[in-house]
């Protein structure tokens, strides 16, 4: 590549959420969303992760157009852009290190939705995916329901960072974790939950 891969569209986007259930459910009666596949924690009836597709009927889509995260971050988590394969996935690797762009994660591929993945931040801090090489869901196919752990996020690839984890400390961490954990009405974190995504985190 002599140039930065072009980007083929926006594939998804992930938000993190406070109250799981009335959030899924807002989505699926306005938007008639599927869900792929939870990820889920032992014990735990909220899941930590939802992948949700858009309902084609017998015409493929990719395996989540938003994912759904009930861990500790809310609000936007990141976007992800597809790229046409592999090779834009790596030249895009190299041409943002050599501009010295923040690397998050990767270069490795998912689990759920298979996709091969890069994750880095851009000057605001906001986090970004490019990607390749996902699955394609028509309505047919069921929903899955998956243990969530540290090793649940990629088939292959480096380990996953602190950052991607979001586990490196700041002020504003603590202050949302504070914050939800006295919403007890409204809010699905419990320090006991806390303590348990941590731990299954690795």
């Amino acid at each position: 590549y002599q140039h930065p891969p072009r980007i083929f569209r926006l594939g998804h986007t992930v938000l993190g959420v406070t109250n799981f259930a009335k959030s899924l459910t807002w989505y699926q009666e306005n938007f008639g969303f599927i869900v792929s596949d939870f990820q889920m924690m032992a014990d735990d009836g909220v899941p930590v992760v939802a992948f949700i597709r858009c309902d084609r009927g017998d015409t493929p889509t990719d395996h989540h157009t938003i994912a759904m995260g009930s861990a500790v971050e809310i609000g936007h988590l990141h976007t992800a852009f597809e790229l046409p394969d592999m090779d834009a996935v790596v030249a895009a690797n190299v041409i943002l290190t050599k501009r010295q762009h923040h690397h998050t994660w990767g270069i490795g591929r998912h689990i759920l939705g298979s996709q091969i993945f890069d994750y880095w931040r851009d000057a605001a801090g906001d986090m970004f995916e490019h990607y390749a090489d996902g699955d394609l869901f028509d309505a047919s196919i069921e929903t899955g329901y998956h243990l969530f752990d540290g090793e649940a996020l990629h088939q292959w690839g480096p380990a996953v960072t602190a950052d991607m984890a979001g586990k490196i400390p700041s002020l504003h961490l603590v202050q949302t974790v504070i914050s939800r954990l006295r919403d007890v009405d409204h809010d699905d974190l419990r320090l006991k939950r806390l303590i348990s995504l941590i731990r299954a985190a690795g």
